[in-house]
């Protein structure tokens, strides 16, 4: 019965044991204040294997570590070094430090890049390095981070304009135009006319 009410409070009545539910439960209530809903205090990944075996398990608490706990600089720079295929996996790690990104910025895959342009702790200097980044998809992830500034917009949008300068113009069948195809001009073919028929079909 409920002191306060009188009734019968049925959800504390229909099971006699705690089931694993509360104990869970009742263990986040203790611990939760001291966790900082963290896995574990003072927890950090002491090696560059250790990184990668978080990584590639199977278990979501491990990659999840992976993504969110602390390493010293030497394990980062150990992973950039002697596994390539990690650095877009370390570039995604919440807590990686601003002089691993600074070398991730200009690794030679564009995933990579992306990765560390969308990162909201960058430095104007590495916004205004990716701001330049011929990779449209980097540029793209940059100019969607919340925490970018309007030089590095100006200096993105000047590096789109350019670039797009540098590329030929293609036409809707995806033909280069130029020479070859020709001005788009009345011509008359078969006795008939043919409004878009390029110069080249009249000679």
């Amino acid at each position: 019965m409920c002191p306060s009410t009188g009734r019968r409070d049925r959800w504390r009545t229909r099971r006699a044991e705690p089931g694993v539910a509360d104990v869970v439960l009742a263990y986040a209530r203790n611990h939760a204040p001291e966790r900082q809903y963290r896995w574990a205090a003072n927890v950090v990944i002491t090696s560059a294997e250790e990184f990668v075996r978080l990584r590639e398990s199977e278990w979501s608490q491990d990659y999840q570590r992976a993504a969110h706990e602390e390493a010293p600089l030497e394990v980062w720079l150990n992973v950039v070094d002697w596994y390539p295929s990690m650095r877009f996996w370390v570039a995604q790690n919440k807590t990686v430090p601003i002089r691993v990104l600074e070398i991730l910025a200009r690794d030679t895959d564009p995933h990579v890049r992306g990765m560390v342009a969308a990162k909201r702790k960058l430095t104007p200097e590495l916004q205004i390095l990716l701001a330049g980044d011929p990779d449209d998809g980097v540029r793209d992830r940059l100019a969607n981070n919340a925490k970018v500034t309007r030089e590095a917009l100006s200096e993105s949008r000047t590096a789109s304009l350019a670039l797009l300068r540098g590329r030929p113009r293609r036409s809707w069948k995806g033909a280069p135009l130029g020479k070859s195809c020709g001005a788009v001009q009345p011509a008359v073919a078969d006795g008939r006319v043919g409004r878009y028929a390029p110069s080249a079909a009249r000679s």
